[in-house]
């Protein structure tokens, strides 16, 4: 049988104290905890410790005690920091097998942080590379955090009703009667509503409220009690559920032995809006017309986001050409989930001999 050289590696925090939690951000908080390291993944040893729950800004002061449960003596000349937010001392010594070492930590949490949950590490080094990693773990206390900076959300035409789920994070002390939601002026009527318990903001948009224009706002966590917030700016719009592309066709430049140009090309049926999983439960039909001459027809799969197709109009003389129509409607019905599809879109013709020179029709 063979055996794995590596370890599993164990982190194992015996005890902490901590001082009460400061009243304002920016105070400094002293905590004293010990934790114990053993050989870790790849033979390093490992050790993690957590250290408590701060508001954003504190300095965190921990005397922390490393206690040696590998099967080496750990010597080391240098640390290395994961942080600049980080100091240690020392930074050089020496832990025997089954010894500790006292380490004096400080931390500076961020004042605008970006997660609730936050690990900084101390290496220990020597000549030949790392000789063992001190994970220190803590977490923000009084925070809310949307995920993402910005949200676009397009509307697709048609649509019934359009919801939206934001997600957003926040620390476990915080409960329900703390967190506050509140939208700028612009998009105050489109109805937020806070879900704490599923951590996320629910947007539902009726379809009397869909918008016509592009419209830009923000919405605001915020923890009362800690006076933290969190702001992300949204921009409604709405979108096209499906277009089909290329927009323009051209003939070839080559005609037939009796001067007849023809045009074959591919064509996509996209569904631009990326509709959810929810929504994709249908085809769509599209019919082609050239005038009054339908050229062609075809059901969609919407659930396949992209359709592609092929479409051929006759061979035209010269004289024809200048009496054709200047463009094929293509026609969309059906439905596709909650989005009623009931749309002509218009594919302009370039009659000029010029060859094709974009798009799928290459």
């Amino acid at each position: 049988m063979l055996r794995s050289k590596t370890f599993l590696f164990l982190a194992l925090c015996s005890s902490i104290v901590c001082v009460p939690l400061p009243a304002i951000a920016g105070e400094k908080v002293l905590v004293t905890a010990d934790c114990e390291i053993r050989t870790g993944k790849f033979g390093v040893p490992v050790a993690e410790v957590d250290v408590g729950s701060f508001l954003p800004g504190t300095v965190i002061a921990a005397s922390l005690v490393v206690r040696n449960r590998s099967n080496r003596e750990l010597t080391f000349g240098q640390l290395e920091k994961s942080c600049g937010c980080l100091s240690v001392s020392p930074e050089h010594g020496k832990i025997s097998v089954d010894g500790e070492l006292a380490f004096e930590i400080g931390v500076k949490a961020s004042t605008s942080p970006s997660r609730v949950n936050n690990t900084v590490r101390v290496t220990g080094l020597d000549t030949n590379g790392q000789v063992f990693n001190v994970d220190v773990r803590y977490s923000h206390k009084g925070v809310v955090l949307f995920r993402d900076n910005f949200m676009q959300i397009d509307v697709p035409k048609g649509i019934e009703n359009f919801n939206v789920e934001i997600p957003f994070s926040c620390d476990e002390h915080s409960s329900e009667s703390l967190v506050t939601l509140s939208t700028s002026e612009a998009i105050r009527d489109y109805g937020f509503e806070l879900k704490f318990r599923d951590r996320k903001v629910l947007l539902s948009i009726p379809a009397t409220k869909i918008p016509i224009r592009e419209i830009t706002g923000e919405i605001v966590l915020a923890n009362i009690e800690s006076g933290f917030s969190s702001r992300m700016p949204v921009c409604i719009s709405t979108v096209e559920s499906l277009k089909v592309y290329p927009s323009r066709l051209r003939f070839r430049e080559e005609c037939d032995i009796e001067g007849k140009c023809q045009l074959k090309t591919n064509l996509m049926i996209v569904d631009t809006a990326r509709l959810d999983d929810e929504a994709l439960k249908g085809s769509t039909f599209a019919e082609f017309f050239w005038g009054d001459k339908k050229l062609t027809s075809t059901i969609i799969d919407v659930r396949r986001h992209v359709t592609r197709m092929a479409l051929t109009l006759p061979g035209l003389s010269i004289q024809e050409i200048q009496d054709s129509p200047k463009h094929i409607r293509c026609e969309l019905t059906g439905v596709a989930g909650k989005v009623s599809v009931d749309m002509a879109i218009t594919i302009d013709l370039d009659y000029s001999t010029a060859p094709l020179s974009e798009g799928p029709g290459k």
